[in-house]
């Protein structure tokens, strides 16, 4: 019988597990979560949780001899003897996976399969070797087995591109090859909602973002496709197509939005479009007025992250902000001229028609009294 890994009150291993309990944070409180430990040994970490109120309690091992004992020492608790190659088909809260990382050859895999099987809100505890060594794995000879120590590239770029990732501690080892614990989340797509009135730089910085890879959703460009769109009983679409028809710019739709408490309607198309498979999204637009962005975020709020990001305006930067606004109320004053000059030639013109008709009305009157008299 081998030594055990794992050491506690009624067990002397080659690891000081209390130690290593605090380095990785478990919650105090588990009540009504479900745990799964992945390569759980002698069971410490799964008796801790089972105290610490879990409902369930998953631990899974290779080493038989190392289930045999966690099994004596919990009967209470599940220990299955097997490899991770096969993952129970259930969502956990908390996945344990402590000094695991390093003995297998399909990493990106495993993560990924793990990833499946957290609860949406789950939470990964990785502890694993962290080489300081840069761009590739390096593989390290340990007794009678090789593991591999991931680069710090290594484990944050490709192995957990699918969370989100915050260090904890580290459990052990020199700096240039150290154990690490790392909280790992599912990782949801960033929205980053981009506001401001015209003229106040949106573009500019989208045109900053933008080579990065994300998608842009454009929410004027949005109201003005349903400038064109076909018949249709939808109430959102009827007014901002009418809106544009009657010579109405972007602003007055986005007022017109509001006044007739559509913003919900428009919030919840925008939000229809956001890819969530996507990493980053970046919405941007003079329609994201505070109440599209209320409704924006509590739409996102279990599915995405929701950043905001509006130009805060000195007073120089505020003067030209004004000046612009006021260049496009002249252009906007002379417009509205012209469209008055229109009218009235218009106008005019329906007179002269209407005095036309009624000369022609009155002629074929004349006409057919005579041919009543003949």
């Amino acid at each position: 019988m081998g030594v055990p890994y794992q050491t506690s009150v009624d067990l002397e291993g080659s690891s000081d597990s209390a130690t290593r309990l605090r380095a990785i944070q478990l919650p105090e409180n588990l009540a009504g979560k479900a745990i799964l430990d992945l390569g759980c040994g002698e069971g410490y970490f799964c008796i801790e949780a089972k105290r610490r109120g879990a409902s369930y309690v998953l631990g899974m091992d290779s080493d038989a001899e190392a289930i045999s004992r966690a099994r004596r020492r919990a009967p209470e608790i599940e220990f299955a003897h097997q490899s991770w190659d096969v993952l129970p088909d259930k969502r956990f809260d908390i996945i344990l996976m402590l000094s695991v990382l390093e003995h297998e050859r399909r990493p990106r895999e495993l993560l990924q399969k793990v990833r499946q099987r957290l609860a949406p809100d789950g939470l990964l505890i990785l502890e694993c070797w962290v080489s300081s060594h840069q761009g590739t794995t390096v593989l390290w000879a340990r007794g009678q087995e090789d593991v591999v120590y991931p680069t710090w590239d290594l484990v944050f770029d490709r192995y957990l591109a699918p969370y989100a990732v915050r260090w904890v501690a580290q459990t052990g080892g020199a700096p240039h090859e150290a154990r690490h614990v790392f909280h790992c989340r599912v990782r949801k797509p960033i929205v980053i909602l981009i506001t401001g009135p015209s003229l106040a730089g949106k573009s500019t910085l989208l045109r900053e973002i933008k080579p990065r890879d994300c998608t842009v959703l454009a929410v004027d460009a949005l109201l003005w496709s349903m400038k064109d769109a076909r018949a249709t009983s939808a109430a959102l679409p009827q007014l901002v197509k009418s809106a544009f028809e009657q010579g109405c710019d972007i602003g007055q739709v986005v007022r017109l939005i509001e006044s007739k408490g559509l913003t919900g309607v428009l919030a919840a198309t925008l939000v229809d479009q956001v890819p969530l498979d996507e990493r980053l999204v970046l919405v941007e637009g003079y329609g994201l007025t505070l109440s599209v962005m209320r409704h924006v975020t509590e739409a996102l709020e279990e599915t995405a992250i929701v950043w905001v990001a509006k130009r805060v305006l000195g007073a120089a930067s505020q003067r030209s902000l004004e000046e612009g606004k006021e260049a496009e109320l002249m252009l906007a004053h002379g417009r509205l001229q012209q469209l008055a000059a229109e009218h009235e030639r218009v106008q005019a013109e329906l007179e002269s028609l209407r005095q036309r008709i009624s000369e022609f009305d009155a002629i074929a009157g004349l006409v057919n009294r005579s041919k009543e008299g003949t």
